[in-house]
Parts: C-alpha cells; sequence; structure tokens
C-alpha cells in the first residue's frame, strides 16, 4: 500500500461527492423547472374579475428596494369562489419599479381577465402564463459547466498527472 493511498482516495472521494451535489442541484432545478411548466401547460382557464391593483416593495438584504406587481382578483371554479394575487406561476416576482409597474399598468380594478387554475391547487390562480428562458440556459450551463469539470479530471488522471502537478501550475 502506497503512503499517500489514503490522500488519494479522499480526493477521490471529494470528486465525487461534487460531482453528486452538482447533479443534485441540477436535477433539483430542472424539476423546478419541469413543475413550471406542468403548471403553464395543465392549468384551466377561467374568468377572473380583477379587484385591486398595486405595486408592493420590500427591501433586500443589501438594503436595496424592489417590487412586485399586486393584482387581486377573484374567480370561481367548479362553483366555488376564489381569490387570487398571483401574477405568475411560481407566484414570487420581485423586479426593478419601472417593471412592477410596466407590468401592472394594462390591469384596472373591474377588468375581466383570464386567470389559469390547477385544478389540484385552485386557490393558487395567476394571470400569465410564462415560462423564462433563462432557466433553460441556467440548467444546460450547470451541466456544461459539470462535464467541464469532470473531463478535466478524468484526463488529468489518464495522462498520469497528480492532482499536486495540475494545481500548482
Amino acid at each position: 500500500m502506497k503512503r499517500n493511498q489514503p490522500l488519494q482516495l479522499s480526493r477521490t472521494f471529494a470528486r465525487s461527492a461534487f460531482g453528486a451535489l452538482c447533479l443534485l442541484l441540477t436535477g433539483a432545478y430542472a424539476a423546478r423547472i419541469v413543475y413550471e411548466l406542468y403548471q403553464n401547460v395543465a392549468c384551466v382557464r377561467v374568468p377572473a374579475t380583477v379587484k385591486a391593483v398595486s405595486v408592493e416593495s420590500r427591501k433586500n438584504r443589501h438594503g436595496s428596494l424592489s417590487y412586485r406587481p399586486v393584482i387581486s382578483f377573484a374567480y370561481t371554479l367548479n362553483g366555488v369562489e376564489y381569490e387570487s394575487a398571483r401574477y405568475n406561476a411560481n407566484g414570487a416576482f420581485w423586479a426593478a419599479e419601472e417593471k412592477a409597474e410596466r407590468l401592472v399598468g394594462p390591469y384596472h380594478a373591474g377588468q375581466q381577465v383570464t386567470a389559469f387554475v390547477l385544478r389540484s391547487a385552485p386557490d393558487a390562480a395567476f394571470l400569465k402564463r410564462e415560462v423564462a428562458w433563462q432557466n433553460f440556459v441556467a440548467v444546460f450551463l450547470l451541466i456544461a459547466i459539470w462535464v467541464i469539470l469532470r473531463r478535466t479530471v478524468y484526463s488529468n488522471q489518464s495522462l498520469g498527472i497528480s492532482e499536486e502537478a495540475s494545481t500548482s501550475r
């Protein structure tokens, strides 16, 4: 048994653990996107009436303000009346003040609109069906980074370059 074998084993384990963590995070993020797609595709259109329109503000952890469009609306599904104030499927949408104002601009109290409802969550209707393309780019980049890191590790191993030599360049 070589003297540095336990150290090599721990590095291999660390690489594997890092790869597994990257894969787990990418999978979780991809699952979130798939669920968001499901919410946008599997929903039912229902007529709704806008009750109130406003823009909420809050301070983020850096002390700057973020804004959220709030469009309260009422709708009926299967004879039961509901109210919601979700703009999009994931419900949390914080942006710059101008963008939030632009998003609430087309809406006014008493306006008839179309809301989208999942039958499994009838109290969580939303007004805009959208999936951000940035989510797909983020998943692609995470996978690409993971592949590049894995190829670098394997190419170093096949060339016989030790961990110390590859990091000391």
